[in-house]
């Protein structure tokens, strides 16, 4: 895989016309593997894209789009050693135990897998950075091997980081690991409040509201009462410490489009 200078690293910072060629130049040989997922992720002005070297702990590419409304989470200046230290240091202090012991879990289940079937899984982590007194940024990140092998000595995650809200009240960190295929949630207990997860019929009635049905009209399509899909909403909303319907379907693209 071809290393990038600090000097390069700094100015593919910049978005340009060429992003996803950046990305694709970035990836080198496995870039054709992750050419769908590019794309449409291309499509995505608000999606922010990094690339880690994870044995090196440095990142070796990344492209803003998202700005003001992340507030850059990554920096202007992109730092000469920039790992994953950088990331936790942009968390709320009282979040980075949490997201540092996800990420030792979700490492040491990865490790135990052969290196070709790492691709299959995303780490999903819902953070907030503080940007003012009692003012948050609220974010998604997403985590996807693209390549690794068994010893671990190569292993390149791409970071992807979506906003979900700024000046914001501080919402408890969430997270989720699934196999990217089912969707089934690993090592995480649904039932845990800081674990992001839709039963079905949660599913099936976000879904009938992004479409712009209400809920008495979702109650109608699935053949439920209307009380029975108000609870399912408010269970969705109060979930994602969020407030209305609309948020809710904007936070449950943000989890499902990667």
């Amino acid at each position: 895989m071809t290393k990038l200078s600090p000097s390069d690293r700094k100015n593919r910072c910049n978005p340009t016309e060429k992003q996803n060629d950046e990305v694709y130049d970035a990836l080198g040989s496995y870039s054709e593997s992750f050419r769908p997922l590019i794309e449409l992720l291309g499509e995505n002005e608000r999606c922010e894209i990094a690339l880690l070297d994870l044995p090196n702990d440095r990142f070796l590419y990344c492209r803003r789009k998202a700005g003001c409304v992340l507030n850059y989470f990554f920096n202007n200046t992109f730092p000469e050693s920039f790992g994953i230290d950088f990331f936790l240091s942009q968390l709320e202090p009282g979040d980075v135990r949490f997201v540092t012991e996800t990420k030792t879990r979700t490492h040491e289940y990865l490790m135990a897998l052969p290196a070709n079937q790492r691709q299959q899984y995303r780490l999903t982590i819902d953070f907030c950075r503080k940007i003012a007194e009692r003012k948050f940024s609220r974010a998604m990140l997403h985590a996807l091997t693209l390549t690794a092998n068994d010893d671990g000595s190569v292993w390149i995650v791409m970071f992807l980081l979506l906003p979900i809200s700024e000046n914001n009240r501080y919402t408890p960190s969430m997270r989720s690991f699934c196999n990217r295929h089912d969707r089934k949630q690993l090592l995480f207990p649904k039932s845990d409040e800081h674990t992001i997860y839709f039963t079905d019929r949660q599913r099936e009635t976000i879904q009938l509201s992004s479409g712009g049905l209400i809920a008495k009209e979702i109650a109608q399509r699935l053949s439920i009462k209307f009380y029975t899909t108000n609870h399912h909403l408010c269970n969705c909303r109060k979930r994602m410490h969020i407030s209305t319907n609309g948020q809710m379907v904007y936070y449950y693209n943000c989890v499902v489009q990667i």
